[in-house]
């Protein structure tokens, strides 16, 4: 499931974000950090960084995490009724270990989702004066605080 990995390591980088950071892709396509240093904006102009990509990418992210979150809930091994009819021990073993991965893993995305939302609110302090990207964070937090709530139930 190193898909789920590398969701998981960008949600612990987007909760990470502190007052006045941006947040990047490098050139491995891994999301970073950029504190404040003289010329930042000129560095993130030639390389293609804004305020309007690193929204985009956190939006991405979030979706997908949920959309993972999600298929994990739909999945067949996480289904407890389906458990009931299964009369083979290994069968049954091999289940419940499919079953435990998959907890783990929700259990994770719904941790880091939930953590994500610092980061979130201090980028959002970041381009306070700025109305477009605020709101895009507002709807953002808004799927983030839903979708905690929703998955909270389910734990």
């Amino acid at each position: 499931m190193k898909i789920i990995d590398n969701i998981l390591l960008d949600l612990k980088i987007i909760s990470q974000l502190k007052v006045g950071n941006k947040l990047y892709r490098n050139y491995n396509n891994l999301l970073g950090i950029q504190e404040y240093e003289r010329f930042i904006s000129i560095k993130r102009y030639l390389f293609g960084d804004s305020r309007y990509r690193a929204i985009e990418d956190i939006q991405r992210v979030i979706e997908f995490a949920i959309e993972k979150c999600q298929s994990i809930l739909d999945s067949i091994y996480y289904n407890k009724s389906c458990k009931s009819v299964i009369d083979n021990p290994f069968i049954k073993q091999k289940y419940d270990t499919e079953y435990n991965i998959r907890k783990n893993y929700l259990i994770s995305l719904h941790t880091e989702l939930k953590n994500s939302i610092i980061g979130i609110n201090n980028l959002k302090e970041t381009y306070k004066t700025d109305i477009n990207i605020v709101s895009k964070i507002d709807l953002i937090l808004a799927d983030i605080e839903n979708f905690v709530e929703q998955i909270g139930k389910e734990l």
